[in-house]
């Protein structure tokens, strides 16, 4: 996945820095009532690895 990240500088200019990411998702099934309230879908991002692109 890749994507930039924008804020804006004490001058009002816009700064973009971009960055590319591997994330693995797993799943599991909610098991009660407040499972479902938080992730109803269960999806769960269970590794990462990021760094900004240059």
């Amino acid at each position: 996945m890749s994507w930039i990240e924008r804020s804006t500088n004490g001058l009002g200019m816009d700064d973009g820095e971009a960055y590319s990411g591997i994330f693995t998702v797993t799943t599991r099934a909610p098991r009660n009532a407040d499972d479902i309230a938080v992730n109803p879908l269960g999806l769960l991002i269970s590794d990462f690895s990021w760094s900004r692109v240059r």
